[in-house]
C-alpha cells in the first residue's frame, strides 16, 4: 500500500463520520502531476464548491499571515 492510498483510505474513513459530510484530497505530485480524491460528495457540482470554499479559507488564512508578516 503506497502513501497515497493509505491517505485515501483515511479520507473514505473520515467521510464516513457523522460530523464530516465530504473529505476531498489534493496531492501535488514532484513531476508536476495533480491527483483530487473525493470521498462522501454527492457529484461534481459539490464538489468544485467544496474546492471553491477551500481556496476562500486558504487565501484568506495567507492574507491574515501575510498581513501579521513584520
Amino acid at each position: 500500500m503506497t502513501d497515497v492510498d493509505f491517505v485515501e483510505h483515511m479520507a473514505h474513513r473520515a467521510s464516513c463520520h457523522k460530523e464530516i459530510s465530504a473529505v476531498i484530497t489534493v496531492y501535488l505530485f514532484a513531476d508536476g502531476k495533480v491527483r483530487i480524491g473525493e470521498h462522501g460528495v454527492q457529484n461534481s457540482l459539490q464538489a468544485v464548491g467544496l474546492l471553491g470554499r477551500a481556496a476562500e479559507v486558504l487565501c484568506s488564512s495567507l492574507e491574515r499571515e501575510s498581513d501579521a508578516a513584520p
